[in-house]
């Protein structure tokens, strides 16, 4: 039965894959389209791992089987097939390639649907994309846009040929208030993984990058340090809005286009306080319960009149005496990194 091994090809041409690892497998690290579709739940992988160590190959084997047998072996295999119906070209994978995946290829061979299996299964893919970051940092010329917070320089690279948008990859803004509320970020393996896809789009292109100047850290995301450390040393460029267009691009992304422009939802007024309370050491005792009271004004004022516009009162307040001297301790690091 088929097996791919170009892990290049399968990434870029968005291969859509069915993971048959348990669960808790999938959700610490899956690849890019991969959505699970378990051959064993978590707790009979569980107990055929235990079979394994006690008893042999065979006996946790017989054990599989006991479990995923009739109606529940039926009922894996249609979720197999309606997946494969709604993803022509799709293939399968489990850790390493091995027996789960030749089970599950067997058992849709024998409803009649020949699907392939990744060679070497996750692991060796991971494999693949950890030693492509490392060819490709070597390869690809990155262009830095630094900037003060609001300055639109998200933006900016995405008006360039080629760029990578890390916050998009890492479903956060990269501050202390860009959560978003729609979804999770993705798990850190994940992250890098969607990150090094990206890179790897980019193989060939022998022009700059664009890439937004970031901290290690995006939310709870972190850059891998060979990535980060390569952010560092590349050519920088700086952009900067006046203060009162700041406040405007902060407005219209953390306020117009949040839950509160967009479904009247008063509710984001208490994400935006945690997000406030998460700093309020960094920012100072009075300053942070000036700004709290400015963002319970504003609340009353939705309340009243579902009115949006005095939030841009507490933003200029946080520019200025959080996001702005952030930026300036961080700028005066890079030159002295640089030199």
């Amino acid at each position: 039965m088929k097996r791919l091994s170009d892990f290049s090809q399968i990434l870029l041409e968005r291969t859509p894959l069915i993971d048959v690892r348990a669960p808790v497998e999938f959700a610490e690290g899956s690849l890019p389209l991969a959505e699970n579709f378990p051959l064993m739940t978590d707790d009979e992988r569980h107990e055929v791992g235990i079979m394994y160590k006690e008893k042999g190959q065979q006996a946790a084997i017989e054990l599989g089987h006991r479990f995923v047998s009739g109606p529940v072996k039926e009922a894996r295999v249609q979720q197999w097939i309606n997946f494969i119906k709604e993803n022509p070209g799709c293939a399968i994978y489990c850790f390493r390639g091995g027996l789960r995946s030749r089970i599950t290829q067997q058992w849709l061979h024998d409803a009649g649907y020949d699907v392939p299996v990744i060679e070497g299964g996750y692991k060796a893919v991971r494999r693949f994309l950890l030693d492509s970051m490392a060819e490709l940092l070597l390869k690809l010329n990155f262009r830095i846009i630094g900037g003060p917070t609001g300055s639109g320089k998200t933006q900016y690279i995405r008006t360039k040929k080629y760029f990578i948008d890390l916050e998009s990859i890492a479903h956060h803004r990269g501050s202390a208030f860009g959560s978003y509320t729609d979804k999770p970020q993705p798990t850190q393996i994940n992250f890098e993984n969607l990150l090094i896809l990206e890179m790897l789009r980019l193989k060939n292109v022998n022009e700059p990058i664009f890439l937004e100047s970031e901290s290690r850290m995006i939310g709870r995301c972190a850059l891998p340090v060979s990535f980060h450390e390569k952010m560092l040393n590349s050519p920088r460029e700086e952009i900067s809005r006046p203060v009162e267009e700041r406040v405007q691009n902060i407005y219209a992304e953390y306020i117009l286009e949040s839950p509160l422009g967009t479904q009247n939802d008063a509710a984001h007024f208490a994400h935006l306080q945690k997000s406030l309370d998460s700093i309020s050491r960094k920012l100072g005792g009075l300053r942070h319960k000036e700004i709290t009271e400015d963002l319970h004004f504003s609340k009353s004022e939705f309340l009243k009149n579902g009115t949006l516009e005095s939030n841009k009162i507490w933003i200029e307040k946080l520019l200025l005496w959080y996001y702005d001297p952030l930026y300036n301790h961080s700028r005066l690091n890079h030159k002295a990194r640089l030199t």
